[in-house]
């Protein structure tokens, strides 16, 4: 590894004796900066090509258990589905202990996290269980978010935060559902709008602590999942005449700009885009719901239009207010 200072030492000598020119150097600079994104691109290139692979994969192996799935036996089912799974995740231990593979190894795991869902579904069939029953699906996503924490404790890859995320869901749902499955008042979607607001906070809260450890690409899409899940489920919650809740409505523009300010203070745009597109729905429901049969249809259309460019007008200069923000 060479030492700055040294370097730079050596270029100052370098000049001072007419060795080298200022375009020269610039030259030089330029050369090495396109030579480094072209291999980052590459590399980024390679690595989507792995797991496209790694699903084509998947895809191919679900096809031919669709189409064979009549002529097997129930241990050649297992060992398709469950024994692939078992089978890819072991490559993938053995691979990514070498370096120039590890992609490859990862591309395993990929194929693993896929099918090992749908072998556990198989195993739970065969030996006679309900699959479509709560405590079944807790079982599985729980086993499944079990083996997979403990592989991301173990072998440190990103990967399988992403399918604890999923798996982690998962449960969640399964658990309270099997919790409460035995009292009717949850049997409603009022109880599934709140737990996928329940769900959105989570992955916001998430999103912050990837932000945090500079995980950009994760903060973003957690951000993303976990706004539309909470705002999509406080917009529901609110209800449609005659059955609206007062109490969500009232608070629902307060929980937009609050979104919108923490997009601000946080330097990130999607909290801005989704509320933008959530409050024009929530000022189309109130306008419909309210004033249509007051002020006539046409009135509210206006009405609607002039909120419209208003809520344009409003993400343009946020946009531009955290952009701003940004280059400081």
């Amino acid at each position: 590894m060479i030492d700055r200072n040294q370097l730079l030492e050596s270029i100052k000598e370098a000049a001072s004796a007419n060795l080298i020119t200022r375009a020269e150097l610039q030259k030089a600079y330029n050369d090495g900066r396109v030579t480094k994104k072209s291999d980052a691109a590459t590399w980024d290139i390679s690595k989507t090509l792995y797991f496209i692979g790694a699903a084509i994969i998947f895809i191919g192996i679900w096809v031919f258990a669709c189409q064979q799935w009549d002529e097997l036996n129930n241990i050649s089912k297992v060992l398709l589905t469950l024994g692939t799974a078992l089978a890819c995740y072991i490559t993938g231990v053995i691979l990514i202990h070498y370096k120039k593979i590890d992609l490859i190894g990862q591309s395993f795991y990929f194929i693993s996290m896929l099918l090992m869902p749908v072998g556990l579904h198989v195993v739970f069939d065969i030996a006679g269980f309900d699959i479509g029953t709560y405590q079944v699906q807790t079982l599985i996503s729980g086993t499944l978010l079990v083996c997979y924490v403990l592989s991301f404790i173990v072998f440190k890859k990103h990967l399988f935060t992403i399918f604890n995320i999923i798996y982690g869901t998962w449960f969640f749902f399964a658990l309270s559902g099997y919790l409460v499955r035995i009292n009717p008042y949850f049997s409603g979607s009022t109880f599934n709008y709140y737990r996928i607001l329940f769900v959105g906070i989570s992955y916001l809260l998430l999103g912050f602590f990837f932000s945090i450890k500079n995980k950009a690409v994760y903060s973003r899409l957690l951000y993303s999942a976990g706004t539309l899940g909470l705002l999509s489920a406080a917009f529901a919650l609110g209800g449609y005449e005659p059955n609206q809740n007062l109490f969500w409505e009232i608070i629902y523009p307060g929980l937009i700009f609050g979104l919108i300010f923490l997009g601000i203070y946080l330097r990130t745009r999607v909290f801005l885009t989704f509320s933008a597109i959530y409050l024009f729905a929530y000022i189309c429901k109130i306008t419909f719901e309210y004033f249509k049969d007051s002020v006539g249809w046409s009135v509210s259309l206006i009405i609607v239009g002039m909120f419209l460019i208003a809520i344009g007008y409003l993400t343009i200069y946020l946009h531009q207010k955290l952009s701003s923000i940004s280059q400081k």
